[in-house]
């Protein structure tokens, strides 16, 4: 078991270090594009990359909802989420203050705000069917067809990017989601592994590990961006990520079973999801970027979340004949 246990972690720390790799890739390859479709890196980072690096939420919705366990793909999406605002722009901030383009985040924040209420309201009164689902999965496509046509304004200069360049840089972009996919994925399923076999418990599993590990592109790719200077492309990456759990995967998640979950848990970590949206405005209202001492507060209320989570999963366990789905 111990022999097992360290080429378990000698997969997981490989696999770290070539998802760090194929998001430099991804860095790289989406500011060419921004610089060809001429929209700003925010834009990309949320119709672009944010899409691509949600995938592994929505293979969890896909797989959960067709076994009939749409309440661990809800988890998970919320959880992420929760992972993405505040220990992602956390770490991000630490390494580097954010600088904030405010009508580019301030928006896109707004958007998040709203689309964090309505699968709450839905969820609430029973509605999270096949029509919430196509409700929210609508909302998702207005939003990505409204941000996509805003352009910006671009000198002609020798950064001007030719068809070829985009066209390779396109190819080399896709090249890098799929590594980024891959190798979260197998550094998912070796942490999922070391946790069974340390005995770590499903609940602490299921609001951590699980929810941590499909984070895992937005935080490869928005490290490197940050380290690149590209403040609004990992911001954008980050929050857009939030927002297509929320609509496109909770929507698919419905499509298939509408869903049903333990209130208590829910409305605990739906306050969180709602408490971080409104720290992160606030941060970004304050002033021009996101300070360092700031994202250690978002990283110290993820640490919060986690806690509060488990401890209210854990009571619930105690009270009901069977086990919750997360």
């Amino acid at each position: 078991m111990e022999t097992e246990l360290i080429a378990q972690a000698v997969i997981l720390l490989i696999s770290l270090g070539a998802l760090a790799k194929a998001s430099q890739y991804v860095i790289e390859n989406a500011v060419v594009l921004a610089r060809y479709f001429r929209i700003s890196e925010a834009t990309v980072g949320f119709v672009l990359i944010s899409v691509s690096t949600s995938l592994p939420e929505l293979s969890v919705a896909l797989i959960s909802s067709s076994a009939g366990e749409g309440a661990l793909s809800v988890g998970n999406v919320i959880g992420s989420n929760i992972a993405d605002l505040t220990l992602v722009i956390g770490i991000c901030a630490f390494i580097r203050p954010l600088l904030v383009k405010k009508r580019d985040m301030m928006e896109i924040m707004k958007i998040l705000l709203i689309t964090s209420i309505i699968p709450l309201v839905l969820i609430y009164t029973g509605n999270l069917d096949k029509f919430g689902g196509l409700l929210l999965i609508g909302i998702f496509a207005a939003y990505v067809f409204y941000v996509s046509r805003k352009k910006i304004e671009m000198e002609k200069d020798v950064n001007h990017i030719r068809r070829p360049q985009a066209l390779r840089a396109f190819l080399l972009f896709s090249g890098g989601i799929v590594g980024v996919l891959l190798t979260s994925s197998f550094a998912v399923n070796s942490a999922v592994t070391i946790s069974a076999m340390t005995g770590i418990t499903k609940t602490f599993l299921g609001a951590t590990i699980i929810a941590l590990g499909t984070s895992l592109p937005e935080l490869a790719v928005d490290i490197q961006a940050v380290r690149r200077g590209r403040y609004s492309l990992a911001l954008g990456d980050a929050i857009g990520s939030a927002m297509t759990n929320l609509t496109l995967v909770l929507g698919v998640t419905a499509l298939f079973n509408p869903v049903i979950i333990s209130m208590s848990i829910f409305l605990t970590i739906m306050l969180f999801l709602l408490a971080t949206n409104m720290a992160l405005m606030y941060f970004m209202t304050t002033s021009n970027k996101i300070t360092k001492k700031e994202g250690v507060m978002l990283i110290a209320l993820y640490v919060i979340f986690v806690l509060v989570t488990s401890g209210v999963q854990i009571s619930v366990a105690h009270l009901l004949p069977i086990q919750l789905p997360f």
